[in-house]
Order: structure tokens, then C-alpha cells, then sequence
């Protein structure tokens, strides 16, 4: 996980590392309605809130779009009435090399950045829960997959 905040407001990247092909991976975020259900947030309404171990997500949706050739969920909206964007990427990767065979995998990458606000610090702790649950259910679900395409 990186955070980082300044002047220009506040960002937070993290990602995870799967021993999966991205097929497998596709199975389970193939749309912006896939994704956002890993996560626990609700699929029929741009308005909604969410507890997380460091309290309450208010959310509003303003943009979303779901790009099935980059496997990429973008997002607009406020966050505890602080305006943010994010995305979350699956890619494809090698996830290790054991002598001469690559081992396929897949990354997934969330950035979440927050506008300036003397709430956000508290607010990027919340989003951190978030992702980290959402990636820990993915992890659960995906990690140790085959890693060859069966036909």
C-alpha cells in the first residue's frame, strides 16, 4: 500500500499480486458490477454507505465506466463529501519464474486520489479498509488458481 497526501490532496495505491491466469481472473471481474460486489458496494444506486473497520463510507457516483479491453473500472464522485477519482486495473503478469517456465498471474491495481481536504486523511483510512477487504475476498477467491488455460 502507498499513501501519499500534500497540498494537491491525497492518493492511495495498492495492488495485489495473484497466482491466477487472468481468465480466471475475468470469471470474477468482468464488469463494473463484478468488481464493485468484491468490494461490498451495491450495484443499483450511486448513492450508498458502507461501514469499515475504521468507520462509515459515504458515497455518491457521479461517472463510472467499465472498459472490458484495459479491464479497468473508473470512478468519479465524492467520498464523505470530498471529491475523488479512482480506478482499479486487472493486468496480466508473470508471477514468478521457477528456472526456465514462466509462471502466468495477475495484478490487480486500485488508485484512489482524494481532493484537498482537512478530512481526507481520516477518509483514506476508511478507503484503505475498503480496498484491503475487497483485495483480501479476491486473494481468498483467485490466489493459487491453475495457472495454465484449460480449453
Amino acid at each position: 500500500m502507498i499513501a501519499v497526501s500534500g497540498e494537491h490532496g491525497t492518493t492511495h495505491d495498492h495492488h495485489r499480486r495473484l497466482l491466477c491466469v487472468p481468465a480466471a481472473a475475468d470469471q470474477h471481474l468482468g464488469s463494473a458490477d463484478a468488481v464493485k460486489a468484491w468490494f461490498g458496494i451495491p450495484n443499483t444506486c450511486h448513492e450508498w454507505s458502507l461501514s469499515t473497520r475504521s468507520g462509515r463510507l459515504r458515497v455518491h457516483i457521479a461517472n463510472e465506466t467499465w472498459d472490458a479491453d484495459t479491464r479497468s473500472l473508473t470512478s468519479d464522485g465524492t467520498v464523505d463529501g470530498i471529491g475523488f477519482h479512482a480506478f482499479l486495473t486487472v493486468r496480466s503478469i508473470a508471477h514468478s519464474i521457477d528456472r526456465t517456465m514462466i509462471i502466468p498471474g495477475t495484478e490487480i491495481w486500485v488508485h484512489v486520489a482524494l481532493a484537498p481536504h482537512h478530512h481526507a486523511a481520516i477518509t483514506r483510512r476508511r478507503i484503505a479498509d475498503l480496498v484491503e477487504r475487497g483485495l483480501d475476498h479476491l486473494t481468498a477467491e483467485l490466489d493459487c488458481q491453475p495457472t495454465t488455460d484449460s480449453p
